[in-house]
């Protein structure tokens, strides 16, 4: 299906005699959408977001886009959140901003944050061509709908642009018309970066990754342009509207360049998961600061997200993030893709255990990839059990490496 949106289209249809029917305005704080996290750790929950929230996160996008175009808008919504937080009446983007008309094809499914605030919503009130596709992602579906549609924002997520640089037909393909790719969804290694701007140059200043969390809401912060490669480690500066603090495990404020949870406080931040309370109060802490779930630091102003928290392998009493690894293992030249997780020791406690998908052709073996990894991180940090799979990493919906499957593929094929 094809979506367009114009500038003033609610003018229009009021203003060409349909009369609409009376709706009395929800309260700001009111429940407005239900969106469920990915559930790459457990059940999914349902986390609620308000009519304040959804509002505030488009004003505040474009007032970000506005800042990144050079232009000078008015300040964005305030920082902290409700019910304390009321919206300055010059909070919203000028009425004049109208970009040029973007032709936007979405591939994560609705349900996403990114999909249904950053495509919908935005070109809802931008203007725009939202192009989706039904049914399951694939690379030359996705090819051939940007070639016959000339699209020219690529909203993807996860795997999918990697995949689609990789594939074997892509030079097949006229993709002359992308400007801009914006990918997410999960952490993106420096080789991987450098890859997709290779292999879409029309797009390579184009490209964008924003952090976020079903639970955030709004953009936390967000990279691109001529940084999307050249500092390809990290997340980017942190969005205006939003504050950020990294914290250690008692909950005190660490300074810049120290490694601790990342917490995030704004007006976009969910009113709580749905009827549950428990879960809800793990989640927030004193003055609504929200914890997401995720290790990182910030440093010299820029955001640095090394992994999820429960993701974090300790051998021998070290820590060891998964991307650690995942990124020196993505700059092998035969490596597609690949995952790293932590299994139990009876020596070390954990160990790391790598699961890779060799590029076609690739004759990878563990020794060679054991000495690639050893040519440049610490012995500890060197996989010890490895896995060489055919198929694609196992994902879901939103794109995001299931990590729990591969585990317990591996627990039933021991070696």
């Amino acid at each position: 299906p094809r979506l367009e949106f114009t500038p003033g289209l609610y003018e229009r249809i009021t203003g060409s005699g349909t009369v609409l029917p009376p709706v009395p305005p929800p309260a700001e704080d009111a429940p407005a959408v239900l969106i469920f996290t990915s559930g790459t750790t457990g059940r999914p929950k349902a986390v609620t977001h308000s009519h304040r929230s959804v509002i505030g996160v488009v004003a505040c996008n474009r007032f970000n886009t506005l800042l990144r175009a050079g232009a000078t808008p008015t300040a964005p919504p305030s920082t902290a959140p409700p019910p304390s937080y009321a919206p300055p009446a010059s909070s919203a983007p000028p009425a004049s901003f109208a970009p040029p008309a973007a032709r936007v094809l979405v591939t994560p499914p609705l349900f996403h944050l990114s999909a249904l605030y950053g495509a919908v919503l935005m070109f809802t009130v931008a203007g725009g061509l939202l192009v989706m596709r039904p049914g399951r992602f694939g690379e030359e579906r996705t090819m051939r709908a940007i070639e016959s549609e000339r699209v020219t924002v690529w909203l993807s997520l996860g795997s999918a642009a990697p995949r689609v640089a990789a594939h074997p037909a892509r030079a097949r393909y006229d993709l002359s018309s992308l400007a801009s790719i914006v990918v997410g969804g999960a952490p993106m290694s420096p080789a991987v970066r450098r890859g997709l701007c290779d292999a879409f140059p029309t797009a390579a200043a184009g490209f964008r990754m924003g952090y976020t969390s079903s639970e955030g809401g709004s953009i936390v912060a967000s990279i691109g342009g001529p940084d999307f490669a050249a500092l390809a480690d990290s997340t980017g500066p942190i969005q205006d509207g939003v504050r950020i603090a990294v914290r250690d495990g008692d909950g005190n404020d660490l300074p810049p360049g120290e490694e601790g949870y990342i917490h995030v406080r704004s007006a976009y931040t969910m009113l709580g998961y749905w009827n549950d309370p428990e879960a809800t109060a793990q989640a927030f802490g004193p003055s609504r600061w929200l914890a997401m779930g995720d290790i990182g630091r910030i440093e010299d102003g820029l955001l640095y997200v090394n992994s999820r928290a429960g993701d974090l392998i300790f051998v021998s009493a070290e820590n060891v993030h998964p991307s650690e690894v995942e990124y020196r293992l993505d700059e092998h030249p035969g490596v597609q893709e690949c995952a790293v997780a932590g299994i139990d020791d009876p020596v070390t406690g954990q160990a790391v255990m790598a699961f890779v998908v060799p590029r076609e052709g690739a004759p990878l073996t563990d020794r060679d990839l054991t000495d690639w990894c050893r040519s440049a991180l610490p012995p500890y940090k060197v996989p010890t059990k490895w896995r060489l799979r055919t198929e694609p990493l196992p994902r879901n919906a939103a794109g995001k490496i299931l990590r729990t499957e591969l585990l317990a593929a591996a627990a039933h094929r021991p070696g």
